[in-house]
């Protein structure tokens, strides 16, 4: 039946959904997963009211009868969840199944042991990712989230893109301690990275032009650039401070040096950027790197490595932020004192490690950037 568009066929099935949930919900057991699936088929032209039962279904099946599903219906349960996030019929609907999203990753939290215990064999829905076929099925569940959360981030609606990314970076703060070592390694190159690249991506792409109501929405808000550089700047803040909270784990990763350079360089490219907002957010995030290496005494072989690429970006946005203006460019492409503040509180932190490398050009050039921050 779900393959039927008419819509009042499509209402009349989920009549039926609601009906067996009510009466028989203790006595499925196989047939959870089919269930779902019906709830989750949604269709564009589906009305208002036909999601919003579909979704009620979902949140019965979610917060009520949850326990009583096999744990293979787990993956099919977040995929369904991220399709009523990001329906377009009913805003409330999708900011509310990320709050599901949430849910879901309290209720894996809370039975780790018989799902670590138990196997979800359930092939097509948690698909090995590449290069790490040797990822527990646990660790797939959690990679599972964190994609829909990433992809919800994504959302062409500001207010579902906010409420993922607080949602995503909170899991991951709240909960990341559960996975594997090497499943660090995915969390950074299958999701916070490719984030970062998507988000700089939607906002290169975004609209200038004001939206239609002036009048509910604020000026700093008003045109789809500004509202992707709210994303722009939760996003690199949420990925910096994963950074910076998971710092003594991430270490032990191979490619640690590489995730931080890339960072950096993420750092930089924001840093640049003309939107006030997003430069500053980009400073601040550097700042909390640089002041969470501080906290660490002992030094390892690539420390050094990792300061001096620090020490470079900090040069680099410094030298290419207090260029002269070219004729063409208005005043507001100037940085602000905030952001040279910003800037000029960052290099007594990197300082002490990186005094020892430092070289007659090094000191020239660092001149020259407090020089032209004070001009």
């Amino acid at each position: 039946l779900s393959a039927i568009p008419h819509p009042d066929i499509r209402a009349r099935q989920l009549d039926c959904v609601m009906q067996v949930l009510h009466s028989s919900a203790e006595v499925l057991t196989q047939g959870w997963p089919l269930l779902i699936t019906v709830i989750g088929s949604l269709r564009p032209q589906h009305s208002e009211g036909v999601v919003r039962t579909a979704f009620q279904a979902l949140q019965l099946v979610l917060t009520d009868f949850l326990p009583l599903t096999p744990h293979n219906c787990l993956p099919l349960a977040v995929h369904t969840a991220a399709k009523f996030g990001s329906q377009t019929q009913d805003l409330n609907i999708s900011l509310t199944a990320v709050g599901l999203l949430w849910n879901l990753s309290d209720y894996f939290y809370q039975n780790q042991d018989s799902l670590k215990d138990s196997i979800i064999a359930e092939p097509k829905i948690l698909p090995d990712l590449p290069g790490y076929k040797e990822m527990s099925v646990f660790d797939k569940l959690w990679m599972c989230l964190f994609s829909r959360l990433g992809d919800l981030c994504l959302d062409p609606r500001p207010a579902t893109r906010k409420s993922a990314g607080q949602t995503l970076f909170s899991t991951i703060a709240a909960h990341g301690s559960l996975l594997a070592v090497g499943t660090w390694q995915a969390v950074l190159w299958q999701v916070l990275f490719p984030l970062l690249d998507k988000v700089g991506i939607e906002s290169g792409l975004a609209s200038t032009e004001k939206s239609g109501d002036q009048l509910l929405i604020h000026h700093s808000r008003n045109t789809e650039h500004k509202q992707w550089a709210e994303t722009q700047v939760l996003t690199i803040s949420g990925v910096a401070r994963v950074f910076v909270t998971k710092r003594s784990l991430l270490h032990t990763l191979g490619d640690f040096p590489k995730a931080w350079r890339l960072l950096l360089e993420h750092v930089e490219k924001l840093a640049l950027s003309p939107t006030q907002e997003v430069s500053l957010a980009a400073l601040k995030a550097f700042h909390e790197m640089v002041v969470s290496g501080e906290e660490v005494v002992e030094e390892k072989e690539e420390e050094p490595g990792r300061w001096s690429t620090a020490w470079k970006t900090w040069l680099s946005i410094g030298q290419k932020s207090t260029r002269p203006l070219a004729p063409n460019q208005e005043d507001s492409c100037a940085p602000t004192q905030a952001f040279l503040t910003s800037l000029a509180h960052i290099f007594p932190l990197l300082h002490p490690h990186i005094k020892a490398k430092l070289t007659l050009s090094d000191l020239t050039k660092m001149s020259a950037v407090i020089h032209a921050c004070l001009a």
